[in-house]
């Protein structure tokens, strides 16, 4: 579903665990007025989605909203759980009372291709927990809001770590 989404497409999900296998990642830009949106169902519980490989999730797309989604990595292998890049620039993303967890590095990481930075992102009322080093790291982009998160437990592997860091 997420390879085949297009602008205006809604992905509802029931709350419950699902082993996704390797790396799950966006395949179609949505638009402004008709964004994609992947969403649990029902007010409680979340669609908590586990994948496997250096990134478990690539957001590659424009226009995508995350609602009620714990997206988990595998601490081993994982380097990013969340990891926003793309060939033609990546932005315009919301990401909405989710969880993010389970990395040896990044929980979420906001990268640039081509010189093209991730731009336009809403993070609210998201947990980012159980990392090797840093819960956000966004290195390049403009017009991020980062509000109402939980980030905690980050740095487990010791060295120089940061609960967000903002180098852009």
């Amino acid at each position: 579903a997420f390879g085949k989404a297009k602008p205006g497409d809604t992905i509802t999900i029931k709350p419950g665990d699902y082993d996704m296998g390797g790396e799950l990642s966006t395949g179609a830009d949505g638009t402004k007025d008709k964004p994609i949106t992947v969403t649990a169902e029902g007010a409680k519980g979340y669609a908590h989605l586990k994948a496997k490989g250096q990134i478990a999730f690539r957001i590659r797309n424009k226009f995508w909203i995350f609602k009620g989604i714990y997206f988990e990595g595998e601490y081993k292998t994982t380097e990013a759980t969340v990891f926003m890049d793309g060939p033609g620039g990546c932005g315009d993303i919301q990401i909405i009372d989710c969880k993010i967890s389970a990395s040896n590095t990044h929980g979420m990481k906001g990268a640039k291709l081509r010189e093209k930075p991730v731009n336009n992102v809403l993070v609210e009322h998201t947990e980012l927990f159980n990392t090797g080093a840093t819960g956000f790291d966004l290195p390049a982009g403009d017009h991020w809001i980062l509000r109402g998160n939980y980030v905690h437990d980050y740095g487990k592997d010791g060295g120089t770590c940061y609960g967000i860091f903002l180098k852009g």
